[in-house]
């Protein structure tokens, strides 16, 4: 990749926010991964058979309205949503604290985003088999 590129793309600035818009954020640069999750917990949080997420340097996130509502989801993990309307937003790791995994489909542009890996693949439903590239 060329400098003149990379030095584009660190620039960007990805926008997205919850279902109600109570809470709008901006993330800038590139994610260094974007991942479908298909572990129970992502399931029962966000009532979907898989969860896309893509990671952001903490630093490079910043909540411009609104103030995203913690919950503790299992020893090492902290979600963050919504208070008001629930939209799922935000995972993070205990032992990553320098980064922040925002929900794809949270994010105005989400489409322009491409999966490159899974999480807990073996944990997929039968019936979300082949929607994802199998």
């Amino acid at each position: 990749m060329s400098e003149d590129v990379r030095s584009a793309s660190s620039d960007r600035v990805w926008t997205g926010g919850c279902l109600c818009g109570a809470i709008r954020f901006e993330a800038r640069g590139e994610p260094d991964r974007v991942v479908h999750c298909y572990c129970g917990m992502c399931r029962r949080w966000s009532g979907a058979a898989f969860v896309t997420f893509a990671r952001f340097p903490r630093a490079s996130v910043c909540f411009v309205e609104g103030e995203v509502t913690p919950h503790r989801s299992s020893a090492r993990v902290v979600r963050g949503h919504c208070a008001a309307c629930g939209g799922a937003l935000t995972f993070a790791y205990d032992n990553e604290p320098e980064c922040v995994w925002l929900t794809a489909g949270s994010l105005d542009r989400a489409g322009e985003l491409e999966p490159t890996g899974e999480f807990m693949a073996e944990e997929r439903v039968a019936w979300a088999r082949g929607v994802v590239g199998d």
